[in-house]
């Protein structure tokens, strides 16, 4: 069976790494041909996590590589697609490939609908591609989805052919290890585009520390706290479980927002593949994967996060016992050759059906 897999990013997205590339090895070995042509590449998002401007001539110049890779499709059996084709444009060109016979696979890791439903500030492209996403998952053979929320979505949208696949680890890449820190490490990993949630926590930290002793670990990112001894670790795929290893608690702070309810609480299952206990705000899948005081802690505003990192900070057998869990959830639902045989599976009843 041959596949081209239309990415977002290089394998230095997240997204793409742990929604395509993760899957990749096996899919080859089980005799799937798999080719991939990423729409953006490590420069766009070494510019994005910078916050340097983006030129509209390399926007143009990737977009224009697309379409043209776009005239090979009938080369290949199934088109198996990150979110939609060009982002901010109608969604014209997977119609036109659903009219001409193309099975299009469309992969979901979070709410992108919203980027587009909730604009606020240009009313014109709200009106031109709110309902842009739910032609997308119409017109294809398949709706892949990281988690309930946005299959509910898909289901509204009308597709016909709807399967959720959370986001997986590959449990061989994070060993269990307890920390025996002398200062407390609490963990967060992500980008500088989402290390505005942090916001949410900083009253918290801040109040934490006039009491306790402890470090805040980010990695993936520079910010720094005001007051919070903070250690900044520059996000590299091959040290990513190993910094997570070195922490004592995990964290996952999300505002209760539309976009936030679409997000697929992989932080939160790197830290339980690493036995660490977490915290994660009480919001979209987070409800999901964490069992309040089993497997890790939810919290819903402020006071939350004071009372329970408190109680993470002080017992460290509270820390082992909820970190025990927690890799325990990962081992039994969110492990990656579950997801693999789900996903191959899948594709060979497209395959099937032609």
């Amino acid at each position: 069976m041959k596949i081209i897999a239309l990415t977002r990013y290089s394998r230095k997205g997240a997204s793409s790494r742990m929604r395509f590339h993760i899957f990749f090895e096996e899919l080859r070995k089980k005799g799937f041909d798999i080719e991939e042509k990423n729409l953006l590449d490590d420069e766009y998002l070494e510019n994005i996590y910078s916050e340097n401007k983006i030129d509209l001539v390399y926007i143009l110049k990737r977009y224009l590589r697309r379409f043209l890779t776009l005239f090979k499709f009938y080369k290949y059996d199934l088109i198996w697609l990150e979110k939609e084709l060009f982002p901010k444009s109608p969604a014209t060109f997977e119609r036109l490939l659903s009219i001409l016979g193309a099975k299009m696979v469309v992969d979901f890791d979070d709410a992108v609908f919203h980027n587009y439903d909730q604009i606020e500030s240009n009313y014109s492209l709200k009106l031109l591609l709110k309902n842009k996403i739910d032609v997308v998952m119409r017109t294809s053979s398949l709706v892949l989805c990281g988690n309930s929320y946005i299959a509910k979505r898909a289901n509204d949208a009308g597709a016909k052919n709807i399967c959720i696949i959370p986001t997986v680890v590959d449990l061989e890449r994070y060993q269990v290890k307890y920390s025996d820190n002398e200062r407390i490490i609490i963990g967060w990993i992500g980008t500088p585009i989402t290390d505005h949630s942090l916001d949410l926590i900083i009253p918290a930290l801040e109040e934490l520390s006039l009491k306790f002793d402890f470090s805040l670990k980010l990695i993936g990112t520079n910010r720094t706290l005001n007051n919070i001894h903070t250690i900044n670790i520059p996000w590299s795929e091959e040290k990513e479980a190993s910094n997570i290893e070195s922490i004592d608690i995990g964290i996952m702070p999300l505002k209760n927002l539309p976009m936030e309810k679409g997000k697929c609480g992989y932080k939160l299952l790197q830290y339980m593949a690493s036995g660490k206990p977490v915290i994660g705000s009480s919001v979209g899948v987070n409800k999901d994967i964490i069992k309040d005081g089993v497997n890790g802690f939810l919290a819903k505003e402020h006071q939350d996060w004071v009372d329970k990192l408190e109680i993470l900070i002080e017992d460290k057998q509270k820390r082992l016992s909820l970190g025990r869990e927690g890799r325990k959830l990962v081992e039994r639902k969110y492990e990656l050759n579950s997801a693999f045989k789900l996903l191959a599976g899948e594709f060979k009843k497209l395959k099937e059906q032609s």
